[in-house]
């Protein structure tokens, strides 16, 4: 919706094109018939007018951005050179005529202080051209054209106050219309929050309902699994209590086979203390050797980095034979130009270029020699690379089979300490197992009893289960409905 100024304002535009349309075009008609009746001053003075309407127009609208000062400017400038026509031509009843029509024309705007500028205008034009005016008819209808003036002016200012008074109104209206519409449009937006809101807590609910469901399901499976486990439990206790007796008798005899467990368990432990001081030896001479393979690794790097300044050498000393070759054969040239005098220099030439050449074919015997030792100490750096990782590799394994024998003889430390525990224990347990056959006939009794609760817990769950499954689909079909509703209210524009 567009606001009060912008209307104003479009308003302010669209009367000042039709004041200038107005003008403009009676000006032009004023211009065309001076001409026809070959005024010359009289078209001068109407061009002028004509181009001041339509300066000013395009010097406010367009250039300025100032439409409500064209009214002003516009009034001024037809009353002004209407008043300096008046002065020049001795004014008369055309000037009469003239003042009630700028009158009229001061009122397009339907504003009152434009109207007022230009009626007080017209009141110095009326005036001006009594006094200046030879005619009888204007000094007799002066007191007329007068009254006539002055009723015009108070016809104009009651029609502009209750225009103005209607527009304020309007404008009143307008603004209560564009407060209610963004009172509408926060309350739109809360109930749409609200909504929104509420459709995400009812997905929320059914989400949880449907794990819920999902759960009540698992734990049906389990507590029915629990109830055959149970059952299952309770005859593999009466199958326990029948091989007590038979354990007891196992008993004792892991009683002897522990205490000469117990006599292997030593002797494996000692043999364990004297394999891991071998690997302390092996450990220690890893070590060593890795730290020959970082040297040598060190050295072939500063051999490599050797080598490719040699490379850069052989390298120059190719420029240079090419460049010796180059001033032998232009000193060539120079001898021969010279003809008999350059002989001697032409000889000298000759020799540099053979030195040149023999230079070139050296270094590059030189080049491929360093090509084929890069390539030999590439090799072996890549080998004494990968023989440096593997021997890395190999200590690291070394260390870790060190630990693993150290872990063995403590193991075998602890397990001969437990075969004598197992051993002081075994009396016990021979003692205890009559108990355990007593308890183990006690507790199937008591297994059997949790099986047929089990299983009556299973029928209150699948009630359970039923119950939520059908509040789960009623919370389905009404988060369906709310999303339906919420869909239906966004298309038909209710909520946005």
């Amino acid at each position: 919706m567009q606001s009060i100024e912008q209307l104003v304002y479009k308003d302010t535009m669209k009367k000042n094109k039709v004041m200038a349309i107005t003008m403009g075009i009676t000006l032009f008609a004023a211009v065309m018939q001076a001409a026809g009746f070959k005024e010359t001053e009289t078209v001068i003075l109407y061009s002028l007018d004509l181009l001041g309407v339509i300066g000013f127009y395009f010097l406010f609208t367009k250039w300025l951005k100032k439409p409500e000062w064209y009214a002003y400017a516009a009034i001024f400038n037809v009353f002004t050179f209407a008043l300096v026509g008046s002065i020049l031509f001795d004014g008369g009843m055309k000037a009469v005529i003239i003042s009630i029509f700028l009158a009229i024309y001061s009122a397009v705007q339907l504003k009152l202080r434009p109207f007022i500028f230009g009626y007080t205008y017209g009141l110095v034009l009326l005036v001006v051209n009594r006094i200046l005016s030879a005619e009888v008819m204007v000094r007799e209808l002066f007191s007329y054209a007068f009254l006539l003036y002055l009723l015009l002016g108070f016809m104009f200012i009651a029609i502009m106050r209750l225009t103005t008074g209607q527009f304020k109104q309007v404008a009143a209206f307008t603004q209560e219309f564009a407060e209610d519409a963004k009172r509408q449009e926060e309350e739109k937006a809360i109930l749409e929050k609200n909504v929104t809101e509420i459709i995400e807590s009812i997905f929320g609910m059914n989400e949880r309902i449907q794990q819920n469901m999902t759960s009540q399901d698992n734990m049906t499976s389990v507590v029915e699994e629990m109830a055959d486990g149970s059952q299952s439990q309770a005859d593999q206790i009466s199958t326990i209590a029948q091989n007590t007796v038979s354990m007891k008798d196992g008993i004792s005899s892991l009683f002897n086979l522990a205490n000469d467990l117990k006599k292997e368990s030593s002797e494996a432990n000692g043999v364990a203390v004297e394999g891991n001081d071998q690997i302390d030896i092996l450990s220690s001479d890893m070590r060593l050797l890795k730290e020959d393979i970082a040297e040598l690794h060190e050295t072939y790097l500063s051999l490599s980095n050797k080598l490719n300044e040699t490379n850069e050498f052989a390298a120059l000393i190719k420029g240079i034979t090419e460049q010796t070759n180059l001033l032998a054969l232009n000193a060539s040239i120079e001898a021969a130009r010279a003809g008999e005098a350059g002989k001697g220099f032409a000889v000298v030439a000759d020799e540099i270029r053979k030195l040149a050449e023999v230079t070139r074919n050296t270094t590059e015997k030189i080049t491929a020699n360093l090509s084929e030792l890069n390539d030999s100490n590439r090799v072996a750096f890549k080998k004494m690379t990968e023989s440096s990782e593997k021997i890395e590799q190999n200590a690291l394994t070394t260390e870790q089979v060190s630990n693993q024998i150290l872990k063995i003889a403590s193991t075998l430390q602890h397990l001969d300490d437990g075969l004598v525990q197992f051993a002081s224990s075994s009396t016990e347990m021979i003692e205890q197992s009559a108990e355990i056959e007593d308890s183990t006939n006690n507790f199937a009794a008591i297994v059997e009893e949790n099986s047929a609760n089990l299983q009556e817990m299973s029928k209150i769950i699948d009630n359970l289960t039923s119950d939520s499954r059908i509040t789960a689909e009623e919370m389905d079909s009404t988060a369906q409905k709310v999303t339906s509703l919420h869909n239906g209210n966004d298309e038909n524009g209710l909520l946005n």
